[in-house]
């Protein structure tokens, strides 16, 4: 909600083409990683990650995010792509690591976001207040202000 509050051009869109909102969710998955990182690892064995040792014991800090703004694996990946086709993030990590709701988090956020569409279509930050965000395990959007405007039809 945050997002679609900041992004309203984005949001109209979703708005007027429910269709695209799958998609839409996909992409906001990638581009605002919700679960940043796994937290550290321990190295068990001398290893190498990118031409950067990386001896047994040391601890190794994985984030998710950075793999979700890959150029090799994104094209443009600063740019929130509503179409775009190829969108294999990890959002929910990934291999043995892999959030086992992250079928349930898709349609739950499939279902409340149309019907918040269907009945609040038009919102923003409320003005002179800002979205604040925290980290426990989840990036988090706190404090979240928004104005509803009434409906027009």
């Amino acid at each position: 909600m945050a997002w679609f509050a900041t992004h309203p051009e984005l949001r109209a869109r979703v708005v007027a083409e429910p269709n695209c909102l799958a998609g839409a969710i996909e992409e906001i998955m990638r581009y605002e990683s919700p679960v940043p990182s796994s937290g550290a690892r321990t190295a068990l064995r001398d290893t190498e990650v990118n031409g950067v040792p990386v001896k047994q014991g040391e601890m190794v800090y994985l984030c998710w995010a950075s793999a979700n703004l890959d150029p090799v694996s994104f094209e443009h990946p600063l740019e929130a792509d509503l179409d775009r086709v190829e969108n294999r993030h990890i959002a929910f990590a990934a291999g043995i690591h892999r959030c086992l709701g992250s079928h349930l988090a898709r349609a739950e956020l499939r279902a409340s976001i149309d019907q918040l569409h269907r009945r609040i279509p038009e919102y923003r930050v409320t003005d002179g207040d800002e979205i604040r965000y925290e980290f426990a395990g989840v990036r988090q959007a706190r404090h979240l202000p928004l104005t509803f405007d009434a409906r027009t039809a």
